[in-house]
Parts: C-alpha cells; structure tokens; sequence
C-alpha cells in the first residue's frame, strides 16, 4: 500500500473509532453466537437507507469479505467479488433468494430483509459445485403477526452526468491534426485559411465546430420508484405483499430521443413488481410458506447498440462535420460516412419486454410427536422468464460537403453529395428472443434438541436444480446430498461438521458427482467461569474452518471431440469453394470440478454492549483450475489440444469491522468501519514456458498489468538510433521510449514485465459508515475505498488520441504536456500522431495509472415528521429524505470512472427525492442426464455423407502453402534474400536482416501449422473407409461421388508428403509422424532424419502417383472410360499425378543439394535427374511462349489458369491485399513493400545473351530500354518488376529522386523498383469503388521440372551428357526455359554454365518462393550480405543511374535451417535444437 492509500485509509478508520463514545443503548449489529463459519450480514434497516433502483448499488462497502466494483454501463450491474476471486475463470458468487439460486437485479431494496456472505468453506460447503467463489443469500420480508401496516414509499430521482471527457473544438482539433501530420513527416491538412474558417464559423458545412457529447446527451436523466406495501397478519396467516412500479428514463438529448412522430427512441426502463410472500399455519404442527414474485420489464434504447452510440459521440471530431447541413440533412463525411446523432435519432428503436414469475412453496412439519426436535422441511419452486424483442430499423439519408478545385477556374468550390435513403420505419417483432426455466425441489429432515448443558443439531438434506435457457448445450442439472451435524457444549464449545455429496450435469455420466466436506469449531471464551469478572467483555469468541467447495461454471462435452468446420479450399478453374470439416478439440480425459479448499480463523467481540469488532484471517487454496492446455504439449500434435484442470491459485488475506451505536437523550449515533485484505497468487495457469522469467504471471496475483517500462520519449534520430529496435512500428522523435528489459537490443513482447497491481482485485476494500440523528433530523454516509489497485489509461479519443481519424481531449491538449520540439524536456506525453501507431499505444507505466479511491457511496439526510403532525392521518411515521449516490471521488483519473474505464453509458451522480410513510390499518430417470449435443462426432464425420467427407479432405487441402507475405506486415519470403528489400522497418523479416531471430523469435514458423495438417491427413488414412458409403448407393449421384471419393486417399497421402517436405527444407530432421499421436505421446516423439523424411516422400510419391489422374478436367464426351482414370470431374484445384511427381523431383534435389549432401554423392543427381525427367517424357505440359503464356497476363485472375505450364496452383478467391501491400508509393493506396533489388535487376541479361555490366556505359545508357523506347533487357525483367519508366495502371513508374513514386516519400522504394509479377493491373484500391481479384499462388509448373532436370543433370554428368534414359541434355533443358523466354541459347561449361543454371533459376522463378530456398541448399548464404538499389537523377537528357548500397545484412551459416521454437524443445526434450542456435 502506498502512503496515500495508507493515510486515507487511516483517516478513515481513526474518524470510526473517534465517533465511539460513551452510550447505553442496544447494539443494531449482533453476531450469532452459536455460528462456527464466516458470514457477515446486513439487514434492510441499512440497505433501506439508499434508494438506488438497482440492490447492487445498496452493497458497496457494507460486508467485509465483499468487494463492489461499479459499471457505468446501461444494464450493467455492480461487480461483486467474494474474499478475492481465487479463480482465474469466473469470478461471480452464487446469489441465493429464499433459498434458491436466483438473480439480484430484479429484487426491489424494500422487500429485502437481510443479505448475508457466506465466505468461508464451512459456509459454502453446503453449496457444493457452485460455493467456491462463495454465496450471497438474500433473504426477503414476510409477514408478522400484527396488525396490517400500509408503507408507502415514493422518490423521484435525477441523473447527473460525471467524470464526463471533455474534447477540443475543431479549431483546436484542426491545429493538432496539423501538429500529429508534421510529426508524422507528412503535410499538415488544413490551412491558415481553414484554420480561420473554423474559428469564425463563417462556413459550417465544411468548417464544422460541433459538440457532440453535447449534442447527444441532455444534462440529466429521471427516474420515479413508488413502492406500496401491506404486512401483518395473525396467528393462521401472516402476510408480506408489495407492488412497485419504477421507471428509468435515459441521458440521451430528448431533441433527437423524440425526433420521429413514429417512436421515441430514448433510452427507457420500466418495471412493474408484485411480490407475495405468505405464511399459513395448516396445522398446529404444519406450516406453509408461500413466496412469489411477478415482474413486468421494459427496455428501449435506439437501434444503435449501447457501446455504438457513446463511440460515435466520443470518436467524432468536432472539425468533422455539422450534426445537419445547411440544407437539413443530416451530416458526414468520406471518412466516416456515418453520424453519431442520426443513430440516436433516425435509426428506429430496440425494445426488450420481460415477463417473469417466481414462486416456490415450503412445507415445515414438526415431527416431535415421533421425537422432539426432529422436523422436515419439502420446497418446490419454479421460475420463467421470457424475454420478447421488437425492432424497428430504419436507415437515415446523409449528405456530404467537401471543397474541391475547379481546373477551369483554379479556385475551389463546394461539391455536395447525398447517400442514403429515409424510407420509412419497418417493425420486426422476433416475439421471443430468451427464456430459461428455472426448477428446483428440497427435501430436508432436521433434528435440533438440547439435553441439559449438550445441543445436537443434525439435517439430512436432498436438493435438486435445473435451469433450462434457450440455446443448445446451456442447460445445467444438479443433485445435492448433504449430511450436517453440530454439537454444542454449554454454549461454550462448538462444533460443526458438513458433508455434501454433489452432482453436476456438465460433468461425464458415470462420473458427475463429488464430495464436499467441512468442519468447524468455536470457543465461547465469554461464557467461560474464568471471564465472569470481565464486565465489558458480553461475547469473546474464536473461529476456525476448513471446508470444500467447487466450481462447475464451465462448458459442456468437454469430455468429448467433434468435428467441425474448417477452412476449405478453391477447388476449380471459376473459383468454385469447398469447405472444410476437421478434428475439433481433443477431449480432456480427465473431467473434474475446481475445488476451492478455505481455511479461516476468527474472532467475534462484543463490547460495553454497543461495540463490536470481528476479525478473520483466512486462506482459499484452489486448484483443478481449467486452463489453456495447449502451451504444455507440442505443437506438432497438430490439433487444438484439450483444456486441462491443472491450474492454481492461493489467496489469503485477513478482515477487520467494527461498529458503534450510541445514545444520548434525542441524540443517537453510529459509526462503523471494515476492511478487507486479500492477496491472490497464480501458482500454475497453463501458460508453459517463457523465455524470461519476468514473463511468467505465476507468483504474481490474479489480474497483475504487465506492460512496458516506459523510460523517456525519443529525443532525436540520433536517439532513435542509437537505443535498441522498437518493433511495434516505425519511431520517430517523440515516440516512447522503452527499457530493454533482456538486453536483446529490441524491444518486443519480451521486455513486458508486472507493472502496477492488479487492474481486477484490489487488495485493499473497505467501507466506512458514519450517522447519527437528533430530534428526527438525520445524516447517513457511507465512504467506500480501495487500495492496491492499478487500471490502465486506454480509452481511444479520451487518452490515446487521434488514431485513425479520431478525436482528443482536453486531457491531452490542455491537463498535460505533450511533446513537441519545444517541450522535450518537460513532457509528459508522447508527441501527437494520425497514424495507429502500436508502439506509443502499449500496455506501459505511460499509461499506468493508480486506481485507489475513496468514494463517499451514499448520503441520506431525513427528516422524521414529528408524531403530533401525523397522527391526525392515521400514520406510524412518516420520514422525507434527500439521497445522493456517487457524491464525490478521490481518486487519480480523470474523465473517466476510475472503476471502469471505458467509453460507455457516463457515470452518474444520483439524487433522489422521497417520502416513505407508514400506517396501520384498524381491522425418474437420471436427473442429471443432458444430451443436447448436435456438433459431428467422429462417426458422424466418416460415415454421415459424402458431403463430410468432401470436407474432410477439403481442409486437409487448406494447408498449402502460399507466400503472398508470410513474413509479417505482407513481407515475402523473397525480400529475406537478394532479390528484394521490404520497404518497412516494422516487418519481422528486419529480424533475419539483422540476425535477431532465433529459438525465442521464430519467423515463418509452420511447426504447428504442418503438424496440424499432418494430423488431419493422418485421422483421415486412418478412420476413412469406402464400405461406409455404401449407404448411399441408392443416391442419384453415388457413382460420381464413390468414384470421386476412391481418390481421396491418394490426395491424402500426397498432402501428407508435401507437408513433410514443407517442414524438413526448414528445419532439416524432423518427427516424421504418420499416425495420430496422443497427448501423452507427443511429448517424446523423436526426429527423423532428413534423408528418411525424403526417402518417406518419395515412396509416398511412387505409391499414389499411378492411382491419381493426369488432369483434374472431366473427360468429356469423347473421351473412352477406359482412359477416364487419367481424368478427373472438373475440379482442377485437386491433386494430379503431376504434382506428385513435381514433389519427387523437388524432393529430390533439395537432398542432391550441397546442403544436405556434403560428401557430394553424384547417385543423389541422378536419382534427382530421373525423377525430373519422369515428368519431362510425358510430354504433359510445355512452355509457352512468354509472349502467349497466360502466366504472364497483366490482367491476372483466372486467365492465368489456362497456362500449359501449370502443373498445380494455390487457387485462391478474391483479394486486393496483395496490391495493398505492393502497390508503388504514388499509387491510391500503395505501400511499396516487397522491392525488387539491383541485385536481381543485374541478373536479368541484356536482351541479347550478355551480362549486364556496369562498367559498360552502353548498358548503363540502355538500363530498360533504348532511345527508342525499346526494351533493352531479358523480357522476364519486365514482368517481375516495375522500373523506372515503366507503365504500370496506366501510370508512368517515377522512381527518379524526386519523382512521384521516390525519395523523399516516406515509404518510397529503397531501391528504385517496385514488383510486378502477381500484380494486377484491374485492381483498385479505392474506398469509393474498390476492385478485387483472383489471386493464384504457383506452387509447382514446368519450367521448375526443366531447372531442376538441367542442374541434376549438370551435377551429375555435364552440361552436355545424355543417355537413354536421360535423352535430352542438361543444356538442352536449359535453352527451352530461354527460348521460350526469347533469349539465346547458352553455351558456356563448367562453373560458368553452372552459374548460368542458377541464375535462370533466379530470373526464371523470381517471386515464386524459389530463391529463399535455392541459397541454403546451395550454402550460399553470403550473397545477401550486401544488397544494392539504383540512384537516378533525371538530367537533361534522361537519367543518371548509380549503383547504391541499400543494405548490409547479417548472416550465419547457422540460418541454412530454421530454429526451432524453444516451446517447443522446453516441452520435448527430445527436439534437440539445430546446429548454431
């Protein structure tokens, strides 16, 4: 605690104890003398003190042991957090009403007798599976053998908006965005002119200056509660009954709530009570207690969701536009194309209507006739509650004003258009929208009796639950046996023992029930002989429990595995779609319950008759935690792994209270205080392994910040420079700056450590109650505070200002200093910035914010009308009273409730009006049994139809591979080599850069991801089978489907090969894992080799390719059956014997390659060679043209499907984030990207066979084309990238300095290219028409099958070498790639035709995920050392190129294979980790 905290709080307890003086009146807190448990009650004598609508609102800071934390929400409902939450799941206490489980909300504070915590495990044990995060039992009025009394009960109350943000008006705003853009390094938006503009007003449709919050809230809401009451009875019949009425009428501005002559669409709540609460003496021995309780509720808002609505009005700038525009419509803008007041007022309404009943009947029978003492109790209740929704929708016409330049005049003029419609309100009423039933039966037998200075108290009860809501899978049953006994001997030593024996639904049949004991013990040390001398001593009494309760609040059929859907994959040439269905969760095998074990030791003191102070200090030991179980077990299991109960958590703290009453003629006081310490320690939660051990939330309470440890904002450049790498985002001077917690010169996830307290459990909660009354005038408070306690100041538009076109506050603009050059020194927050730039905005001590307070509750001032001024109207009393809730807060945020933070319904301090007189009348099968299971079981999964087991295979297929920027932010795999540099530093491709990647910091990680589809095609071999779709013979289409289906095995298997070789040209030996692996097993597996897994994929390959076809194209009509195998039905995405064969030979040359074949071994090549050539002699595909090949076709799309080159692609629907990543810096929504390098522009020949030099000056002149515009290089350059000149979208490429598309841009080029193969030119990226498009991944085609047969070739025997079994040459191979490129043949030897086969490879393939792997089998890894771009400076008679260095990059020999993840080897230490890393 720190010392602020400490000093409140020590205020606030010395101003309890100094209230206590000297009185003789009767204490109004008494404490069971006979009670061996904690539990702390509070009776409606206090809670009637408030008149707050909601009884959530009536418990803060009353009930040691129970926190209250307030929501600001609509329907949101106060927190309630019992002795800490031990759980890391739900926090919620069970609430009790008349002994059954029932909700709070719905009770009205007048019809509350008492509410009462029961916190420790001798308590709660009798509660079972539903007691571990303990119980609230309320405990409603009933009526009394007197006279009928009438209570009428009445206030009016008043909302008034607090802790309300107050944002900029649009002057202001207009100068901030101007400041965010020029730190940003971009051009300030608005001008001296529009500035003015805004701050005069002399043009609001353009220069709007609008108060939102302003305009969409009025300055208070309204409420009316009326409660009328009868109570009394006789001997036979006592009666408690109540109607209340209560409405609730919101803060939104009643000019637009009332808008439409067709609705209202204010925020409203209405609710109609009728509680009847009757006891009927049947017999002299025979008593019936009826209770019930009848709501009516109403709940309107407009058809705008909650959080929507205060959004909008907090996100919209002033400057953005008008709430109407001079020609009546309403407001907008390009932006937002939205209006926050419209959606209040002209959207329609949502309504709510609740109809509930709750009735339950008890019968008590005295059975002394049997045996005195012996009692019996039966209870039945039933509760319903229907919820019926009605919406009227309606959309809203807006119109939207900009300036825009008039070329004919030069100057610019207001463009006016208009979006939307104003059609008329529809009314949808979707009847019921909720229900659930709630039903429960008891059965109890009790024996209570006293033998002279010995009582035995025992009970046997039988208790039955079920609550049946609408929805699948969400109905819960319980069975509870339970035994208790208790013994006390002469009041003076206490003992109590519970058993409860408890079954759960959601629990495995067979396996749904638990035991939960308790027992606890008191010592009655006041009734001892030796304390007769101790006058004020009336009660000295020690506790001490311990019992079990549980936790069952989890999902159902956790105990089982579905399937479910998957991803799917583009299946035909049209982009035709099947989706896929996979294994869902394993199972836990394991089911269990979490079990709360609660020790506590107390103290109940009764002094000088008016005082008294329990104490207890207590422990929650609770574990069978449900946790994440997946960061225990590899991923390589390649499954969503089960939950498990392993997780843990200890809390333990200690509780103080202590109350006054005093009395002194017409004076009578009370003061009283409590507090409540607690702290919660997380001893396991699943989270796994961390590389740091500042990382783990284990030790650290339930709850605890972990954020960055912000140390300054950065200076300058040279400051940027020189700390370590922020890799959030792009810095500039201004930014925050970070402390690199492990040294790695980066800051990451991995510099997070604990910051602050828990931003959940306070560790300190306490309540102090101070009041007193003279001659009928009274005063009663009630403080509330916490300490320990830490939020997080996150709020968009309110603390993190601007991002993505939003709004700021004052507390940013005017409370606090932000930096700017100026303010360097003094600032206290980061620069301004427009972009959403992630590393100011973090979890951080920048943002931490102390969330202690002190908040006085509640205020009662009353006046009792003295007895002669209502007498003459037959009144008891009658009392008037003033009441105010949320009076004022001491606390440290500002704008926001300290409590919840967040942009929601406004915190409200409430005022209210009343009176309350009073007068007096002058007259069978297993219970727990759910089955609502309708997810796919295994067995559905492989034998319900074709149809699921068309998906089945279909997300197996969903795994292939595809780099359109797997690297991070849209990096490609080819910009980590020599062929291309991504344009933004933020990209974790910097890492391999830069060489700060490794176990810790894994890049391209496909380890799960492989596994995952290994394991799907391994459950599919093993659980597939054709004699199950026999049951489907009859069908129409069986015959197309069966033979459809026979293939699907080999499809299968020839997934299953290229994901093992999608795993080992990574990471080298690898667990080749051909079955299904358990939980318990895939922790131990242990690698292959690499040369295994090939020799696996090549068998694979050998044994499917026969039984698969040619082409996936339907034979046609005039195709014989007899050749139908080597055809398939249309769906050209799947699997042909051609890919299978492409695998082979990739597979095979990668093990050939010096990588992985250091000694050489020239029988590697030719098994290479043949495995190419395989392919080649069947003559199945060829080489286009470059001119012809649709490969190359500018428009994209599916056209580029009908290359005859193809052999298998990754076919993909339509998308236009490729072009969003790539697109030049010029272009509407370019971002540059991955850019083509000097490096791999110097490999493109001249158009004429020779290298480029650029020691030539003819080459240099000639770059792309000749004077005559010509193109001068390999025609392959001009369809892998973008130069300068070039024509891209029907725009000249500038990438000259200066140009539209260079330096200085921010974001431009580094080295003076752009991509171009895979754009496409028909895409756009407009927001007003935007154009997507078919983008399709290459992932095997024939001028791949000739490269790889020419360098085996090569490799093997020569350039030149042919036999009859390899009848074409290594050369040969080689010039058909050329020829169809239109280049000459080569004729080199040796080395020098070597590097020529590289080099076509590297221009052939370039951008196709090639290049990344060709340098590490080639070990060539030095090449991407330094990477170079070009300089061009236009001249007056063209251009001036100059080779530059763009680059120096870090290599290891240790990156020819990846790492693997150190998770991975913490949870199989069989994994050992890769050379080097």
């Amino acid at each position: 605690m720190n010392r602020k905290n400490a000093y409140i709080v020590g205020i606030a307890l010395l101003c309890s104890i100094s209230a206590i003086a000297d009185g003789d009146t009767k204490t109004k807190s008494k404490i069971n003398e006979r009670q061996t448990s904690a539990v702390s009650t509070v009776t409606s004598e206090e809670l009637e003190k408030n008149s707050t609508p909601n009884p959530y609102n009536t418990l803060y800071g009353l009930l040691p042991g129970l926190s209250v934390l307030q929501q600001t929400g609509w329907t949101d409902n106060a927190k309630l957090i019992v002795r800490g939450r031990g759980s890391l799941n739900g926090a919620e206490p069970l609430i009790i009403v008349d002994g059954f489980p029932r909700p709070l909300e719905y009770l009205n504070v007048a019809e509350i007798e008492s509410v009462s915590v029961l916190k420790d495990g001798a308590a709660t044990a009798v509660w079972g599976p539903r007691g571990a995060n303990g119980v609230i039992v309320i405990t409603t009025k009933r009526g009394k053998e007197a006279k009928m009394s009438i209570d009428v009960n009445y206030r009016f109350g008043m909302g008034l908006p607090i802790n309300q943000p107050k944002f900029v008006d649009a002057y202001t705003y207009a100068q901030a965005k101007n400041e965010a853009l020029l730190l940003d390094g971009l051009q300030p938006q608005y001008t001296n002119a529009h500035l003015e503009a805004f701050r005069n007003g002399s043009n609001r449709d353009l220069y709007a200056d609008t108060d939102w919050l302003n305009e969409g809230l009025r300055n208070q809401s309204y409420n009316n509660q009326a409660d009328f009451t009868f109570q009394g009875g006789g001997k036979r019949l006592r009666y408690f009954t109540m109607l209340s009425y209560k409405n609730d009428y919101g803060i939104l501005n009643s000019a637009y709530t009332d808008y439409s002559d067709r609705y209202n669409a204010q925020m409203k709540k209405y609710s109609l009570n009728f509680r009847m609460n009757l006891d009927v003496e049947l017999t002299s021995t025979t008593m019936a207690k009826l209770t019930m309780l009848g709501m009516l509720y109403e709940r309107k808002r407009p058809n705008t969701a909650e959080d929507k609505i205060f959004t909008g009005l907090y996100k919209t700038p002033s400057a953005a536009f008008p709430v109407r525009t001079s020609n009546g419509y309403w407001g907008s803008n390009t932006v937002y194309n939205d209006n926050p007041i419209a959606r209040i007022a002209d959207v329609g309404y949502y309504k709510e209507n609740q109809r509930m009943l709750q009735a339950d009947l008890r019968i008590i029978q005295n059975l002394s006739v049997i045996t005195k003492g012996l009692s019996a109790e039966m209870a039945v209740s039933y509760d319903n509650s229907a919820t019926y929704q009605e919406t009227g929708s309606k959309n809203f016409l807006y119109e939207i004003n900009s300036s825009v330049l008039n070329p004919e005049t030069g100057e610019y003029q207001v463009n006016t258009e208009r979006f939307g419609d104003d059609k008329a309100l529809t009314v949808d009423n979707k009847d019921l929208a909720d229900q659930y039933i709630r039903a429960n039966l008891e059965a109890k037998v009790a024996y209570d009796r006293t033998f002279g200075k010995h009582t035995f108290i025992a009970s046997g009860l039988y208790r039955q639950e079920s609550l049946t809501p609408t929805g699948k899978a969400q109905s819960r049953y319980r069975q509870y046996i339970t035994a208790t006994a208790g013994y006390s001997y002469d009041n003076r030593y206490l003992l109590d023992v519970v058993v409860n024996h408890s079954g759960t639904s959601v629990l495995p049949k067979g396996d749904r029930f638990r035991t939960y004991p308790a027992v606890s013990a008191g010592w009655v040390l006041s009734n001892e002989s030796f304390m007769e001398s101790v006058s004020f001593i009336d009660l000295l009494k020690l506790r001490a429990s311990w019992g079990r309760s549980g936790y069952d609040g989890f999902d159902y059929y956790l105990d089982r595995q579905y399937w479910v859907g998957g991803a799917g994959f583009v299946t035909n040439d049209a982009g035709g779609t099947l989706s896929g269905l996979k294994e869902g969760r394993l199972a836990i095998s394991d089911m269990s319950c979490e079990i709360s074990d609660k020790y506590n030791v107390g103290l109940d003191t009764r002094l000088f008759k008016n005082l008294t102070f329990t104490a207890d200090y207590f422990m929650d030991r609770r574990r069978n935690i449900l946790v994440d179980g997946a960061n225990m077990v590899s991923s390589a299991l390649g499954i969503e792994v089960a939950k498990t109960f392993m997780g843990a958590v200890d809390t333990k703290g200690f509780e103080l209270a202590l109350n006054w009453n005093g009395e002194k003629k017409d004076f009578s006081y009370h003061a009283g205080a409590n507090l409540s310490y607690v702290k919660t320690k997380i001893v396991e939660n699943g989270e796994g392994y961390k590389p740091y051990s500042y990382l783990s939330a284990k030790g650290y309470p339930v709850g605890q910040i972990f954020g960055l440890e912000a140390i300054g904002y950065f200076r300058d450049a040279e400051d940027i420079a020189k700390s370590p790498t922020q890799t959030f985002s792009d810095v500039r001077p201004g930014d925050i700056k970070y402390k690199d917690q492990n040294n790695d010169q980066k800051i990451d996830d991995n510099d997070r450590v604990a910051i602050g307290h828990s931003s959940t459990i306070p560790k300190l909660y306490y309540g102090i109650n101070l009041g007193f009354e003279y001659k009928g005038f009274g005063v009663d408070m009630l403080f509330q505070g916490v300490g320990g306690y830490s939020k997080m100041l996150n709020v968009a538009n309110v603390y993190w200002p601007l991002r993505n076109n939003t709004n700021i506050s004052t507390w940013y603009m005017d409370d606090n200093i932000r930096w700017t050059e100026e303010t360097k020194d003094i600032a206290n927050l980061p620069r301004l910035t427009t972009l959403n730039t992630s590393n100011n905005f973090q979890n951080s001590t920048q943002w931490l914010v102390n969330g202690s307070y002190l908040k006085l509750r509640n205020l009662n001032v009353y006046y009792n009308l003295p007895q002669q001024w209502i007498k003459k109207a037959k009144m008891e009393a009658c009392q008037v009273f003033v009441r105010a809730n949320n009076v004022f807060s001491l606390d440290h945020v500002k704008y926001s409730n300290c409590e919840d933070l967040s942009v929601n319904y406004p915190d409200m301090l409430s005022v209210y009006f009343g009176f309350i007189c009073i007068s007096l009348s002058l007259s069978a099968c297993d219970f727990l049994d759910l089955e609502e299971a309708t997810d796919i079981t295994k067995e559905g999964a492989y034998a319900y139809d074709f149809n699921n087991v068309n998906k089945l295979v279909a997300y197996v297929y969903s795994f292939l591979p595809q780099d359109f920027g797997v690297m991070g932010g849209g990096a490609l795999r080819e910009a980590a080599t020599d062929n291309a540099v991504f344009t933004w530093s933020n990209s974790k491709i910097y890492d391999i850069y830069e060489n700060a990647w490794g176990p810790l910091n894994t890049i391209d990680d496909v380890w799960g991801n492989s596994y995952t589809a290994i394991r799907s095609a391994n459950s599919f071999l093993e659980n597939y089978s054709l004699e199950k779709l026999e049951y489907f013979k009859w069908n129409e289409d069986y015959e197309e489907n069966l033979r459809r289906a026979k293939r699907y095995v080999y499809e299968v298997h020839a997934l299953r090969a290229f994901y093992f070789f999608e795993l080992c040209k990574r990471y080298g030996d690898i667990p080749l894992l051909t079955r299904t692996y358990t939980i318990e097993e895939i922790n131990s597996v242990e690698k292959a080799k690499f040369a295994d897994v090939i020799d696996f994929i090549v068998k694979e390959c050998d044994d499917v390719a026969p039984r698969l076809p040619i082409t996936q194209d339907a034979p046609g009509t005039t195709v014989p059956e007899s050749e139908w195998n080597d055809y398939g039905l249309g769906e050209t995405g799947r699997v042909t014997r051609g890919m299978v064969m492409a695998l082979k030979s990739r597979a095979l040359l990668y093990a050939a390659s010096k990588l992985h074949n250091p000694e050489g071994d020239k029988g590697k090549w030719e098994k290479a060679a043949t495995a190419a050539y395989a392919i080649v002699k069947e003559n199945w595909y060829s080489l286009p043209n470059i001119d012809d090949d649709p490969l190359y076709d500018a428009r994209g799309g599916h056209d580029v499907l009908k290359s005859k080159q193809l052999i298998f692609v990754k076919r993909n629907g339509n998308t236009s984030s490729f072009e969003g990543y790539n697109l030049p810096i010029g272009f509407e929504g370019g971002n540059s990207g991955n850019t083509p390098t000097q490096n791999l522009v110097d490999a493109f020949e001249m158009a004429d066979g020779t290298t480029f030099d650029w020691n030539n000056p003819e080459h240099v002149q000639n770059m792309y084309v000749n004077g005559e515009g010509k193109h001068t290089r390999d025609p392959r350059l001009y369809t892998t990238v973008l130069h300068n000149g070039a024509v891209f979208m029907k725009n000249a490429i500038e990438t000259f300095v200066g140009g539209k598309n260079a330096y200085p841009i921010e974001g431009a080029s580094l080295t003076g290219y752009y991509l171009r193969k895979y754009m496409n030119e028909t895409v756009s990226l407009s927001p007003a028409k935007p154009i997507s498009q078919p983008h399709h991944f290459v992932i095997f085609r024939y001028a791949e099958i000739l490269l790889n047969y020419a360098e085996a070739m090569n490799e093997w025997q020569g350039p030149d070498y042919t036999d009859g079994t390899h009848p074409i040459s290594a050369r040969e191979a080689l010039n058909q790639i050329r020829f169809a490129a239109n280049m000459p043949s080569v004729t080199e030897q040796g080395e020098a035709f070597t590097q020529r086969i590289r080099s076509e490879r590297r221009v052939e393939l370039a951008f196709e995920d090639h290049r990344f792997w060709d340098i590490r089998r080639w070990k060539i890894g030095e090449v991407v050392k330094n990477i170079y771009g070009v300089t061009i400076q236009k001249v007056a008679d063209g251009f001036l190129y100059t080779k530059s260095k763009v680059q120096e990059r870090k290599w290891e020999d240790k990156m020819y294979l990846y790492p693997i993840s150190q998770e991975e080897v913490f949870k199989n230490s069989n994994l050992k980790q890769n050379t080097g890393w």
